[in-house]
């Protein structure tokens, strides 16, 4: 799992979390808006890297890579839109798996500025969240 991944993973379960938070027979809030969805992912990547320890520098390799799959993604999605404006279920689920095969190529470059030590760190961090903590 990429860094961005869990990141975003981190990030919707906080929306989750705040939009069922609220008290029985209260009106439903609005969805978040792209702004305050980016809001939550800055500010648990942020959180994320201040307790792994990254540096400055790390900081600056984790967000070219992350902006480099952003742009691969963003790409092809536009390109797939393009090619198919009304997909079939069949494109979607191709291109979903396409989607899914960039996931590994991001995670290892980003594994691959940590050090040894924030990989472990990491790893048990994302152990704990699925539920698969060692004990």
């Amino acid at each position: 799992m990429t860094t961005f991944t869990m990141i975003k993973r981190l990030a919707a379960t906080a929306a989750v979390a705040l939009s069922v938070g609220g008290a029985a027979g209260a009106q439903p809030s609005p969805p978040p808006t792209q702004a305050q969805m980016q809001a939550q992912a800055d500010a648990a990547r942020d959180r994320l890297y201040k307790e792994l320890g990254v540096t400055a520098a790390q900081k600056q390799k984790l967000t070219a890579i992350e902006n480099k799959y952003k742009q691969i993604v963003r790409g092809r999605y536009q390109a797939f839109s393009k090619k198919y404006p009304k997909a079939t279920p069949a494109q979607q689920q191709s291109f979903m798996a396409e989607m899914q095969s960039i996931a590994p190529k991001a995670r290892a470059e980003s594994m691959a500025v940590l050090t040894p030590a924030q990989r472990v760190k990491l790893k048990k961090m994302m152990a704990a969240q699925s539920g698969n903590a060692p004990r």
